[in-house]
């Protein structure tokens, strides 16, 4: 008898080899398939592990059962379902990812080298469409010459391997069968920001039968507050959030914002997060729910987000977070943009999508014209304001407010300080950070359109406008949310929107391919020259 994953050998051999040695999921599965009363699922299920075959030489766990269970447990589940979500939940198992040679595969503008094509290949030839077009009777499809018609081209491997990046191992967790060595060869893979290609991908066929996510809507339309509308999907992330345990503050530390909190007694969304049964009065926090029907916004945090990813559920003492799962859309290649900064890092973004940009706010670059201090004259060597010109945006000045800096009463301009004299002076300086703590950021690591964070820092702050640079990251920003920048922006380490207007540009090659250049950014596959090449559609060869 054959047994999964285990070539020939028998279950005899477990007094041998011990328990952990092979024979474990030998009898699991035996009992199971041989016990079972749903009986044509598991025969759907084992003839699928023949089609999408891991070899077990691969790898060092040939011993464990969970790993391979968990491979096997896709068929069983899916066996009775769509063909579709048996390739994608294959795809994303680390056990294929090993096989096929995708895991750790990464953009060309990342490694320097082109993404491994073994996956790109097989999943076509030996997963899905098969090597030659056929007719719908099983006959080949042929051309005039007589000859078959191959189902894809070289092209369409190079194109689709960029698919295939930046898949790695989930983070380790525990209550999983595994030794401290050993990655996470149970969970489905996740996504390497860092090592995924970013750039437009073909249909199979050319750039002539379009792009993958044509069928798509743009991100720019999705509906107002989507998040809130009915088929909205929300997945339970357990006790922490799915950004991580600094952001979730267990510390709480008082310069880390707080998560996205609905109101327990007047937010829709939390009754639907929460799940409390009829008649009861405890949060069951369902695995994954599905918004029924439109719901209202409640409160600040739900009514003023662009987007939110991660809801924190709180039942008395018990909570749980939630994740967002964003609707499929598409974000154009270029666009006219702002700059967004994160100390050295800066980058031409998509003005019109909340994707991980956040607020800082900043003094306003034209303070001296503006009615916070009236009168007010500025004072710095010899120079004047019409003599200084530009030097504002890079030198500090000072302005003697003979009627006060106070802009209401009980709230005092955060730079003015008292001198000898009993009178009050306005120290300014262009790009200094006045975000602490304020509005201008509804919750934790708050992801916001352009529009929305100039619209936030005018609204918070009289004097308020963004800023021209991340000002708030400094040498001793620190990861766990005890430096400053951690308050003054949405969430340390997050890009923050500046004022300056930004182009991306072409590259052309002579193959015909393009690719894109940000010459404000320091990536490298935004370089000239970078080699991150895709294909587009010019209508005709160029010359």
């Amino acid at each position: 008898m054959f047994y999964p994953f285990y070539g020939s050998q028998g279950i005899d051999q477990k007094e041998q080899e011990g328990y952990y040695s092979g024979p474990a999921k030998h009898m699991v599965w035996t009992d199971v398939v041989t016990n079972a009363p749903d009986q044509l699922r598991q025969r759907m299920a084992w003839s699928l592990s023949q089609i999408f075959s891991v070899g077990q030489n691969d790898f060092q766990t040939r011993e464990k059962a969970e790993v391979w269970m968990a491979f096997y447990d896709i068929f069983v589940a899916n066996s009775l379902g769509n063909y579709r979500d048996i390739v994608e939940e294959v795809s994303a198992s680390p056990l294929m990812g090993v096989y096929l040679t995708m895991l750790g595969n990464s953009a060309f503008g990342e490694s320097g080298t082109f993404p491994d094509e073994n996956y790109a290949r097989e999943v076509m030839q030996l997963f899905t469409i098969g090597l030659w077009e056929m007719h719908l009777n099983g006959t080949f499809k042929l051309d005039d010459a007589g000859n078959r018609i191959n189902t894809y081209t070289n092209d369409d491997i190079e194109t689709f391997a960029r698919i295939w990046t930046g898949w790695d191992y989930q983070e380790k967790r525990s209550n999983v069968e595994e030794e401290p060595e050993d990655n996470n060869k149970v969970d489905p893979m996740r996504l390497h920001p860092q090592r995924r290609d970013l750039f437009p991908k073909t249909l199979l066929g050319g750039a002539t039968k379009g792009f993958i996510g044509d069928a798509y809507p743009l991100c720019s339309n999705l509906p107002f507050r989507h998040f809130l509308r009915k088929g909205a999907k929300y997945r339970y992330h357990g006790k922490t959030s799915m950004l991580g345990e600094t952001i979730d503050n267990d510390k709480n530390h008082p310069n880390i914002r707080e998560h996205l909190t609905p109101n327990s007694t007047t937010s829709a969304l939390y009754s639907a997060l929460c799940g409390k049964q009829q008649g009861g009065s405890k949060c069951t926090f369902p695995p994954v729910v599905i918004l029924q029907q439109d719901l209202p916004c409640d409160g600040a945090q739900e009514c003023g987000a662009d987007l939110f990813r991660a809801i924190k559920i709180v039942d008395g003492d018990n909570f749980g977070y939630y994740t967002y799962v964003e609707p499929p859309c598409v974000r154009l290649q270029f666009y006219e943009g702002r700059r967004a900064t994160l100390a050295w890092s800066r980058q031409c973004v998509d003005p019109s999508v909340a994707s991980v940009t956040g607020v800082q706010c900043c003094t306003d670059p034209y303070l001296p014209n503006s009615n916070i201090c009236p009168p007010a004259y500025p004072i710095y060597d010899t120079f004047n304001w019409n003599e200084a010109g530009d030097l504002c945006r890079k030198r500090t000045w000072e302005w003697v407010c003979p009627t006060g800096c106070q802009e209401t009463p009980g709230r005092v301009h955060p730079h003015c300080v008292s001198n000898t004299n009993s009178s009050e002076t306005c120290r300014l300086n262009y790009g200094d950070v006045v975000s602490a703590g304020g509005d201008e950021c509804l919750f934790v690591s708050e992801p916001v359109k352009y529009e929305t964070a100039s619209q936030r820092c005018s609204a918070e702050y009289e004097f308020g406008s963004l800023c021209n640079s991340n000002r708030a990251y400094r040498p001793d920003s620190r990861e766990d949310g005890s430096s400053a920048d951690w308050q003054q922006t949405c969430g340390g380490f997050q890009h923050a929107w500046t004022n300056e207007p930004c182009k991306l540009q072409v590259q052309v090659y002579f193959t015909g391919e393009v690719s894109v250049v940000d010459r404000g950014s320091y990536q490298v596959h935004l370089r000239k020259d970078s080699g991150s090449k895709f294909k587009v559609d010019w209508g005709s060869t160029p010359e």
